[in-house]
């Protein structure tokens, strides 16, 4: 017996194998489908890598040295005092900070170009800004 030929006929006239696909909605109610969007919508927490007790530990080793951070560690040094240590270096990197973003600014300035009846432009007073955020972080101030 002959093999019947197939055409697009017959084939949309044979019958389908169909496998049943699973939704989330065929096991969970409303309320659980809910909280598994919300809980995919937020994402899973990253977890740190070093907390601030470790970012402090390393702030101090690397500005100080370890002796001065085993002395530290051993309470030799008061935490006051540390922290005040630790303040003033920031100050003191702050004014290099303060030059360099001066710099910046007088760049900045110095392009800028306002054609009449246009806003200003907002990277002039973002530089200012900083330049002044510096100045002040360099003073011990903020």
């Amino acid at each position: 017996m002959k093999k019947p030929e197939l055409t697009l006929d017959v084939i949309k006239k044979s019958p389908k194998v169909t496998e049943k696909s699973f939704q989330v909605s065929d096991f969970l109610s409303n309320d659980e489908q809910e909280a598994l969007r919300l809980a995919a919508y937020r994402g899973k927490k990253s977890k740190k890598q070093f907390d601030e007790i470790d970012a402090l530990t390393a702030e101090i080793t690397a500005r100080f040295g370890y002796d001065v951070y085993k002395l530290w560690n051993n309470g030799e040094f008061d935490d006051v005092k540390m922290a005040h240590w630790l303040a003033a270096e920031r100050a003191r990197e702050y004014t290099h900070w303060a030059e360099i973003s001066g710099v910046i600014y007088a760049m900045v300035g110095a392009c800028v170009r306002v054609p009449k009846g246009k806003p200003k432009p907002k990277g002039p007073k973002a530089a200012r800004k900083l330049v002044v955020t510096m100045q002040d972080k360099a003073r011990g101030e903020a």
